[in-house]
């Protein structure tokens, strides 16, 4: 199961990369809290089109985290944090100097466009996570390295509680989601990580349940393989179903409440589905290797480089095209979605080219993490 591992975190990042440039070409067709969708014609369909595909890259942050879950438990050594600690200090040193540092190039780019309004830029910030779309996956990251100890000794100790323990974790997360989502002024909605979606996704358990299973894989890693093989097909159903429940969920949830954040969140009870589904018969499947597929690994080795400039281009892309080509942008939103997405790709993947080619390829590290 491991082997697959470098082939799916490649996947799950050109998935997020198609996600984010699906949502830049739409973000200014989307419509303000409590309005009804007012889009007619060849736009309609394209932001129908491109807010589905949005939602079908919903696998990509779940196999993150699970990989991660199968990476820490045979990195740990021991059941002390202290003899854990050199391991659990060198993976917060890759992911938070480079986060650090992409964060204040986020932050100089929004001033050189000009933020209007200092504090509420903060406040948004602070509800995300971080200054970029997603950048709430390292502090989500980091509390799951810290608990990882724990969590590894108590899954080798318990298995089934530790099971039961994330799942009942997970409904409570999507119950509350669903109790405070229509109610935004509610105590329910106010609870970070659970109600309303802005409260931020970094609060671990939001993804307590794929980084768990992570763990609980690669404590199991052959079992758990052979009885994904000998459950393929049940499984290539259930992804493709679930993928089709998920998009029409968060798609009738949205008009419904008038809030594009339904769509926009994953704490959904189809969501969850569609994303294990998804990502288990992925490791169902015999993977040879081709090209093709070495390529994606290579993708994925540059995942966390990538995953932290691509917001930052697409961003400054969509401000520079919006002007110089409004129309464009405003009609013709699919096309958009895909230069977007090659900018998204290239220019981050040329960087870290760049840089790991030059005299100061030491500096790959401190500036892309691995």
């Amino acid at each position: 199961m491991r082997r697959k591992l470098p082939l799916l975190r490649g996947l799950a990042i050109l998935a997020v990369l198609v996600a984010h440039a699906s949502l830049w070409a739409v973000v200014d067709l989307l419509p303000d809290a409590g309005a009804a969708l007012d889009l007619h014609g060849w736009t309609l369909v394209q932001y129908r089109v491109l807010t589905s595909v949005e939602q079908l890259s919903i696998f990509a942050v779940p196999s993150f985290f699970f990989i991660t879950g199968v990476f820490a438990t045979y990195a740990t050594r021991g059941s002390s944090f202290a003899e854990n600690w050199p391991f659990i200090k060198k993976r917060l040193w890759a992911l938070l100097l480079p986060l650090a540092i992409w964060s204040v190039v986020a932050l100089s780019v929004d001033a050189f466009f000009g933020i209007k309004d200092w504090p509420l830029y903060w406040v948004r910030a602070l509800r995300r996570g971080g200054v970029e779309w997603g950048y709430y996956f390292v502090p989500a990251l980091v509390q799951f390295y810290l608990l990882t100890p724990w969590f590894v000794r108590a899954a080798v100790a318990h298995p089934r509680r530790v099971l039961a323990a994330i799942i009942v974790v997970q409904l409570l997360v999507i119950v509350l989601h669903l109790a405070g989502g229509p109610a935004p002024d509610s105590f329910i909605a106010a609870i970070p990580g659970a109600g309303k979606w802005p409260g931020g996704n970094y609060p671990a358990w939001r993804w307590i349940l794929y980084f768990g299973l992570g763990i609980l894989a690669g404590r199991h890693s052959a079992a758990v393989e052979e009885w994904l093989k000998s459950h393929r097909r049940l499984l290539g159903v259930g992804a493709l179903v679930f993928s089709g429940v998920a998009v029409l969920e968060g798609t009738l949830l949205a008009d419904a409440y008038r809030n594009v954040e339904w769509f926009l969140g994953q704490q959904r009870l189809g969501v969850t589905f569609a994303a294990l589904s998804v990502i288990a018969y992925f490791l169902s499947l015999d993977i040879n290797a081709t090209v093709r597929t070495r390529w994606i690994e290579k993708v994925g080795v540059r995942s966390f480089g990538i995953f932290l400039m691509h917001p930052i281009v697409m961003k400054g892309a969509h401000h520079v095209l919006g002007r110089v080509l409004p129309s464009l942008c405003q009609r013709q939103v699919m096309v958009m979605s895909a230069v977007f997405l090659v900018l998204g790709f290239a220019l981050p993947w040329l960087a870290i080219e760049a840089v790991s080619r030059s005299r100061w390829k030491r500096m790959t590290l401190h500036l892309f993490g691995h």
